[in-house]
């Protein structure tokens, strides 16, 4: 019985090898980023959103260079959290291509990625396009809620990824 579990156990393993040689972008090496901008939801206005908002990020790299690193399949998450208010609500509202910056390719097939409209809103992408070495600096709007009430108007951060 040993014997039998082992073989088929050591075959399972075979195939799931085989597998990955034949399909290796399309079913083993793509990767979901879930981006997670945590917000200080009872301070943050449109004069302190660096300070109010970031990646969770190593202290000295701002929201415009944290960089995320990707490849061509792979689906990115963005998702927003208020850090001390568990009733106030972060909505990530759209995911732009930075048009202004021309060294930044669109990795996505679209410039704009609205979110999805839920009551705690996301935005879902696919990446597209891209190659090793590009880079894409992206617009990432969100608002806070209080209570169901918009506070202090979309604000803006743009970070980037990276192939």
């Amino acid at each position: 019985m040993k014997t039998t579990n082992r073989l088929l156990i050591l075959t399972a393993i075979l195939c799931l090898v085989a597998c990955k040689a034949k399909f290796p972008l399309t079913i083993f090496s793509n990767q979901v980023h879930v981006i997670t901008l945590y917000v200080n939801t009872n301070n943050i206005d449109q004069t302190n959103i660096e300070k109010n908002a970031n990646f969770g990020q190593a202290p000295g790299i701002s929201n415009e260079e944290y960089t995320t690193y990707v490849r061509r399949g792979d689906i990115v998450i963005w998702r927003g959290v208020s850090i001390n208010d568990p009733l106030d609500i972060v909505n990530i509202t759209t995911i732009e291509h930075d048009t202004l910056d021309d060294n930044s390719k669109n990795f996505f097939d679209k410039n704009m990625i609205r979110g999805n409209g839920d009551d705690h809103e996301t935005v879902v992408g696919t990446l597209k396009k891209g190659n090793r070495g590009e880079f894409q600096k992206y617009i990432l709007k969100f608002t806070v809620l209080d209570n169901g009430e918009p506070r202090n108007g979309t604000f803006i951060i743009d970070p980037k990824m990276h192939m």
